[in-house]
């Protein structure tokens, strides 16, 4: 995705400094707080974005397929990493080191821009969570989240477990397992394995706008 219609001296570039790696399922990439500055691209397979509680359980950000890049804050501001990176499934990455990321970055102003507006959506994602957090009650973020997910996949039909959406909007899965009852009840969705498919969209908006605090 980054490299899309990049010239082909940048391509190349690229494919010269550039390593590839398999890792297998469930495992580390980088670890949270710990040093590093190479920037990794999914090119088959699936990653995790966590952060991990004191009490051990994980929080997971996002999950990120073929196409995603991870890895780059730490590569533009030089510190530590800022969540840790786990093998969703068995994958293949490529990566870079900092110095020839920052180096893209500089050089070529399609790939600078394509990188600033990956910053800003994830700022705006993480403001969209913390403000979930303040205002909505353990059903109001699951609906939010499966909305989320079904507009950026432009289907009403989206993949996430129980765990990883527990993770997701802060709670148990005994409480997802809870809520997708009381939607299947309502005719809201329909479980399909792992799969959640979104029957009635519009009902699904306005149980999120009832699950505000007063």
């Amino acid at each position: 995705e980054l490299l899309s219609n990049a010239e082909e001296a940048t391509k190349n570039g690229f494919l010269r400094n550039s390593r590839v790696r398999f890792y297998s399922e469930e495992t580390m990439i980088f670890d949270h707080k710990s040093n590093g500055d190479d920037v990794f691209f999914v090119i088959d397979g699936q990653v995790r974005v966590n952060v991990y509680a004191m009490s051990g359980r994980w929080i997971t950000y996002e999950l990120l397929s073929v196409g995603s890049m991870f890895g780059e804050i730490s590569a533009l501001d030089h510190s530590p990493r800022t969540a840790s990176v786990v093998a969703e499934r068995d994958s293949w990455l490529a990566s870079i080191s900092g110095a020839d990321f920052r180096s893209l970055v500089s050089k070529d102003t399609t790939i600078r821009g394509r990188v600033f507006a990956r910053l800003t959506t994830e700022i705006r994602q993480l403001m969209e969570s913390l403000f979930e957090y303040h205002a909505l009650n353990v059903k109001g973020r699951v609906y939010s989240h499966l909305i989320r997910l079904a507009d950026a996949s432009n289907s009403r039909k989206v993949l996430i477990s129980d765990r990883d959406m527990a993770s997701r909007v802060g709670t148990t899965r005994e409480n997802v397992t809870r809520v997708y009852t009381h939607l299947r009840k309502s005719e809201v969705i329909e479980r399909q394995g792992r799969s959640v498919l979104i029957t009635d969209l519009d009902r699904l908006r306005q149980l999120v706008l009832e699950s505000e605090f007063s």
